[in-house]
């Protein structure tokens, strides 16, 4: 199902070295925007428009392999007939990474693979630059679909990166340049619910 509504640059897949076992992980949460669809291929339900992943259940996900995000928001319920904004909850195992507490990198690095694997479909707008959201230094960037949609929307990337201990939080979605379908309020306030551990 989420295969089915994730674009394939929301969908940036988890990053595990084979050879490490992610440790040391802490809860992880966010708020749902109101009247947002929630998808997920994990077991994880949110309670009201609180969603919450224990330590264990983010390591389950991890050991599963994934291709996909670990849960995705949609604006409307799929199945939805036009352009439906969309927003994926990624996750990014950096270990002893020597950049693990360098967010721009991180960021960077992901785009750098996002945009190999949209092959040069999407332009960037706003290079990856630092901002704080919720009282946490994060990095964010902007790219345009070079084409419109069959909708004649032109789509926007937002991707926004946190840190959480040994693990990139890569939040990134995808709405319209201008119009109703835009998200850069939401995906903002999105991003800055994150809360970690026991907060």
């Amino acid at each position: 199902m989420l295969l089915l509504v994730v674009p394939v640059a929301i969908g940036i897949k988890f990053y595990l070295d084979a050879n490490s076992k992610p440790e040391g992980l802490t809860d992880l949460g966010f708020t749902r925007p109101h009247g947002w669809s929630y998808l997920t291929e994990t077991q994880v339900r949110p309670d009201g428009d609180r969603i919450r992943y224990t330590a264990s259940e983010l390591e389950e996900a991890f050991s599963e392999a994934r291709t996909t995000p670990l849960f995705a928001l949609t604006r409307y319920a799929p199945p939805h007939a036009g352009f439906n904004p969309v927003i994926g909850v990624n996750l990014d195992y950096l270990g002893t990474d020597a950049e693990a507490d360098n967010v721009a990198a991180v960021l960077s690095r992901r785009v750098e693979d996002l945009q190999e694997q949209a092959d040069g479909a999407y332009l960037i707008t706003e290079p990856v630059s630092t901002v704080i959201l919720g009282g946490r230094t994060a990095a964010r960037v902007e790219l345009v679909a070079e084409t419109t949609t069959p909708d004649a929307v032109r789509e926007k990337l937002i991707v926004i990166a946190l840190l959480n201990d040994q693990l990139g939080v890569l939040v990134a979605g995808s709405g319209a340049t201008s119009g109703a379908e835009r998200i850069d309020d939401v995906i903002r306030a999105f991003a800055a619910s994150m809360t970690t551990g026991s907060e």
